[in-house]
């Protein structure tokens, strides 16, 4: 018992020092998945805290419409809702599936940190080239 009293003295303590450093819950949380899954250690592949990306990920241009009563009478203005994320690739470049994927993340990403209804969001992609294989990707539903 008094182990038990001791620490639950500890915790007390901790969580009144504000100077106290914080647990490292995603350490713990990584170990337990590797030992959950030891027998499948072979054939599996663990990364921990994984970065995305080398760089800050960055949207190629956001326009944020600060009136949503405000009609835009321009071809591409008439979709806007509340926060439009576009992506432009050159003339020499193409759209792949990656691409695509890619600016999904972002616009989610940046509905979850800017708190923002994803039914406000649009995703546009400014390219020359038609992207036939990114269409017949989509159109078979993957």
């Amino acid at each position: 018992m008094d182990k038990e009293q001791d620490f639950h003295d500890a915790n007390i303590l901790a969580a009144n020092d504000k100077s106290q450093t914080k647990i490292p819950w995603h350490e713990a949380f990584y170990e337990a998945l590797q030992l959950e899954l030891r027998l499948y250690k072979d054939y599996l592949q663990f990364e921990n805290e994984r970065l995305l990306s080398k760089e800050a990920l960055r949207m190629d241009v956001l326009i944020i419409k600060k009136d949503a009563n405000i009609k835009i009478d321009k071809n591409i203005g008439r979709i806007f809702k509340g926060h439009n994320i576009f992506e432009y690739k050159s003339e020499t470049d193409y759209l792949s599936i990656h691409d695509y994927n890619k600016v999904l993340g972002y616009a989610l990403i940046y509905s979850a940190f800017e708190k923002a209804d994803t039914s406000d969001v649009t995703v546009s992609f400014a390219i020359s080239k038609h992207p036939r294989e990114l269409l017949k990707h989509l159109a078979r539903g993957a």
